[in-house]
């Protein structure tokens, strides 16, 4: 082991044992909105009917007065805000908003709220600190949750930018993105079809942004946001020139060295295909040919996963999606509140043996048979 090497592994360690715990943690002080200068709350809207649809037993009354951090969490999805925050920094590594005093803007990111505090890193005060001089702008907006996941981008990043449409931000506010945000192909792909219709400030690692006005907006889980985005997919005009197979029945698949694969895979895919399904794993689609693929789809089939964001691309009735689980009482809801949405149809299996880290997983043909005659049978 080369000694730069050695030395690299030494600073890392004490970094995370040491400065991070101990000085970028305690440093800054984490605030929400409430009477903090600089801070104007524009727009807030607290989803409850839809919260309570989603968790029918809640006592919203009594969550509100227990306060607890899952209910908090969940409230804060199910609702839109738009921020002016005044004066502010907008660090490099994460996109934390600065405020005079140590203030960090809590909702820097989009779901901060209190069970996720501890997971979301601090800016360097080292860094911070010793800053080259900021870059000033008058009016900025920031989008930067997850450009790195195909399905947060569909359904978190486009509904944020909606936010800052729907609520009167100037077209000419340009938006601030986190380094890499704009090398996805799917994020290159969206802003050549349909464009972001405002300019793009990749934030680079090194340099800090001093903002006079910047808007921190997000829009509620599942909002009424994404149908305006879906039918703007479902009317892409581009779409007839696109050569690609419109089927009715779908399969989407993971390849066996995915995470979350299906170890007989090919059993299974070969019962869809008896059943006039065609397979396809989407990876190795265009954004165009995704959207093609699932502009005919009535009956969809696919693995949990990113790959299910395709849904948004379906048309707006008459489909069913059969969602498989890996395993072990691993089984998000998502897609059924995607579903629910959409209007679609919803129908879910699970799988056995996901103990393993990678989520590797065996479906019984057993199992799947009588989901996939359910599927193809039943009006839901």
């Amino acid at each position: 082991m080369s000694s730069n090497s050695f030395f690299s592994k030494v600073k890392r360690k004490v970094n995370e044992l040491f400065i991070q715990r101990y000085v970028d943690e305690k440093y800054w002080q984490l605030v929400d909105a409430t009477g903090q200068p600089g801070v104007v709350t524009l727009y807030k809207e607290e989803r409850l009917d839809d919260l309570k649809e989603a968790n029918p037993k809640l006592d919203l009354d009594a969550e509100r007065m227990k306060g607890s951090e899952s209910f908090l969490f969940d409230l804060h999805k199910y609702t839109k805000y738009l921020y002016q925050v005044s004066d502010c920094i907008v660090e490099p590594k994460y996109n934390w908003v600065i405020m005079p005093g140590n203030k960090l803007f809590k909702y820097s990111w989009p779901y901060i709220q209190d069970p996720w505090v501890g997971s979301k890193p601090k800016p360097s005060v080292a860094g911070f600190l010793l800053k080259l001089k900021p870059i000033e702008l008058e009016e900025a907006i920031l989008v930067k949750y997850l450009w790195n996941n195909y399905y947060h981008f569909l359904f978190d990043v486009l509904t944020q930018l909606k936010v800052y449409d729907d609520l009167g931000i100037p077209l000419t506010v340009p938006v601030i993105v986190p380094e890499g945000s704009m090398n996805f192909s799917y994020v290159q792909a969206y802003e050549k079809l349909f464009s972001f219709g405002r300019k793009i400030i990749v934030q680079d690692i090194k340099t800090y942004y001093k903002v006079a006005k910047l808007y921190v907006g997000k829009d509620s889980f599942l909002s009424d946001g994404l149908l305006q985005i879906k039918k703007r997919f479902i009317s892409f005009p581009a779409l007839a020139k696109v050569a690609t197979a419109t089927p009715e029945k779908l399969f989407l698949t993971r390849g066996i060295n995915n995470r979350r694969a299906m170890i007989n895979i090919g059993k299974i895919e070969a019962i869809a295909r008896a059943e006039g399904f065609t397979v396809v794993e989407t990876g190795g689609l265009s954004l165009a040919e995704q959207i093609k693929l699932m502009s005919n789809a009535s009956h969809v089939i696919a693995i949990h996963g990113a790959a299910l964001g395709n849904l948004m691309y379906c048309k707006p009735t008459g489909v069913t999606l059969l969602e498989i689980f890996p395993g072990d009482n691993f089984k998000p809801q998502l897609y059924r509140f995607v579903c629910e949405k959409f209007g679609y149809g919803y129908l879910s299996i699970l799988g056995a043996g996901a103990a393993k880290a990678d989520g590797r997983f065996v479906l019984d043909p057993a199992v799947f048979f009588p989901a996939l005659e359910q599927l193809l049978n039943k009006s839901l």
